[in-house]
């Protein structure tokens, strides 16, 4: 009898207890969703920047490599290696205009999110939140 009475009150707490949720410090706001979406959003673009100045750089040692075995009778060849030089350059421009963008960005989003300390660790709670949403 007392087994069944206790079998009985603890399916009657289930609900209640499943109702309880655990939670992982504190409630994060709408606004901070919007300042971790944007934090990932520029980390990610700051890497592909890397990655691109990177490609850039291992491009400028090979056109000093061209140069400094340049023949500079041949027109075709300083016609080529400037070609070379001018498209290089492009990519250069275009990546510094990226890059003063990104940091427009990220100077905006400072100033936006700083509302308060924001630690890596939000992030992780900001997931944590989605998935119990779902």
């Amino acid at each position: 009898m007392k087994a069944s009475l206790i079998a009985a009150l603890a399916v009657a707490a289930l609900p209640t207890l499943a109702g309880a949720q655990y939670v992982y410090g504190p409630a994060v706001t709408r606004y901070g969703y919007s300042c971790a979406d944007r934090d990932a959003s520029l980390h990610d673009r700051g890497m592909w920047l890397d990655s691109r100045k990177r490609d850039i750089d291992r491009d400028a040692a090979s056109l000093a490599d061209e140069l400094r075995n340049l023949d500079n009778s041949n027109v075709a060849a300083v016609a080529n290696y400037n070609a070379r030089s001018a498209e290089h350059n492009r990519r250069v421009a275009d990546l510094n205009a990226g890059v003063a963008q990104y940091n427009a960005d990220m100077q905006d989003m400072v100033q936006g999110c700083n509302y308060r300390y924001y630690a890596p660790r939000d992030r992780d709670v900001i997931i944590w939140e989605r998935s119990a949403i779902r």
